[in-house]
């Protein structure tokens, strides 16, 4: 497994820990992007956090995912309770926390689109969103590159937490995941219409959770110490089996909802 793709990605997450191990309570998090981001969040009957309206198009986004769709159970559970467990101090204190449902748990490989909430009043980038030809070539000429790449296991790696909030789970393969999605990267450059993607492609994570307030020094000590239990999970042999990539329209901001009937399963290579 170690070759010139999993060491660059080993270091980054390694960095990463490091960086939150030295964080203040007080840097934790950036209460004026914190502010623009709860404006997409509100409390349901249970008082659970979830996605709704924003200022600009009431609940909406334009996205046009690749991604790898996680089904396996026994790790949806596992990562669910791991998430539970590490926050819990946080939930106890009645800390604003939106919880990624288990049923949209997905590792992000490639975006074709990507308008957000706060995209919506920048005529500039709307003028960009692809019509429905230039989706169904761009989707053809990646299912040529998935059908002919074989299918691929990601190992669970370990948990983090971001300066910005948000509990990841982190995974790392023996570098046939990254060449995939830069084979999808490069397919998709080369047509002239696709417009800049903004999502980091430096990491393969799937998101579990967001903090949404600023904690205490208390609390932010005990969840730097609490988090470092879950940085190296490799000895548990966690496992996803990749066999093929999903495409679909996102239409609710954090996968929240697809539209339906959008979804194309792209087989990998038995």
């Amino acid at each position: 497994m170690l070759n010139s793709y999993f060491k660059p990605l080993l270091e980054k997450y390694l960095d990463i820990n490091e960086k939150f191990q030295n964080l203040e309570a007080a840097d934790f998090i950036d209460t004026n992007a914190l502010d623009i981001m709860l404006k997409n969040f509100q409390k349901d009957a249970y008082g659970n956090f979830i996605i709704t309206n924003n200022n600009i198009t009431p609940g909406v986004c334009d996205v046009l995912p690749l991604y790898v769709d996680l089904k396996d159970k026994k790790l949806k559970d596992y990562l669910y309770n791991s998430a539970k467990e590490i926050l819990k101090e946080l939930t106890d204190n009645n800390i604003k926390i939106f919880w990624t449902r288990k049923e949209t748990y997905h590792i992000s490989m490639s975006l074709m689109q990507d308008l957000r909430p706060c995209d919506m009043a920048d005529k500039k980038l709307l003028d960009t969103r692809l019509s429905a030809d230039q989706i169904k070539e761009a989707t053809k000429q990646i299912e040529i590159i998935v059908e002919n790449n074989p299918n691929l296991k990601l190992e669970l790696y370990g948990l983090s937490i971001g300066r910005g909030g948000s509990l990841t789970a982190l995974f790392i393969d023996n570098g046939q995941y990254l060449e995939l999605q830069k084979k999808i990267d490069d397919k998709l450059n080369s047509f002239s219409y696709i417009p800049q993607r903004k999502y980091k492609k430096d990491m393969v994570h799937m998101t579990l959770a967001r903090i949404l307030e600023p904690v205490s020094e208390k609390l932010f000590f005990n969840i730097k110490k609490k988090i470092k239990n879950y940085y190296n999970l490799l000895d548990d042999k966690q496992y996803l089996e990749v066999n093929e990539i999903i495409f679909a329209h996102e239409i609710q901001w954090m996968h929240e909802k697809i539209e339906s009937g959008s979804e194309v399963e792209l087989k990998l290579k038995s």
